[in-house]
């Protein structure tokens, strides 16, 4: 049986949650990216990296780009990431051009549905929500897709589209290792 780190990026506890519930379905080690460092993971056969999506970015995925010549090259990994809009493909393969590049190009990446309240934005993270509301063209009726109309709901009014069932695949597919 492999040894499975599951590692986590969390700022507001969704994406902790679903690692919390991979670690347990595959009886894997959690680990708060935050806190962690490679030597406490060097011995693990597996690791499971999970970060919410952000402006198309995987929160805290520099802990894999780090630590990948340090001896992550040699582990299985994979990835899950969640967020508000990955009910989009084109979402999910923007984020994939993102962030799996050069050395994580090929990884595995499952994408999970997220929460977002936007009471507990604070600083930056209120700035740049409030900018992509005027990007995406807050206020303009016009031009406007069912897709962006979706998007300025749950960034206007959040959403809780939380969904455990949702790591089955991942869960599968770490089994399979």
């Amino acid at each position: 049986m492999s040894k499975i780190a599951v590692v986590y990026y969390s700022k507001h506890g969704t994406t902790e949650e679903y690692a919390r519930k991979v670690a347990e379905e595959v009886g894997g080690d959690l680990f708060d990216a935050h806190k962690v460092k490679y030597k406490d993971i060097k011995d693990y056969d597996v690791i499971v990296y999970g970060g919410g999506i952000y402006s198309g970015g995987i929160k805290g995925i520099e802990f894999l780009k780090k630590n990948w010549n340090k001896g992550l090259c040699e582990k299985k990994i994979m990835v899950f990431a969640v967020g508000i809009t990955v009910d989009h493909e084109e979402n999910c393969q923007q984020c994939r051009e993102i962030n799996f590049v050069k050395r994580l190009e090929g990884l595995p990446c499952y994408f999970l549905p997220g929460a977002y309240d936007p009471a507990k934005n604070t600083g930056v993270d209120k700035q740049i929500m409030g900018f992509t509301l005027k990007l995406i063209g807050e206020g303009d009726a016009k031009g406007q897709t069912a897709e962006s109309n979706s998007l300025i709901d749950r960034m206007r009014n959040g959403c809780d589209l939380r969904d455990m069932s949702a790591i089955g695949p991942l869960v599968e597919a770490i089994k399979a290792l």
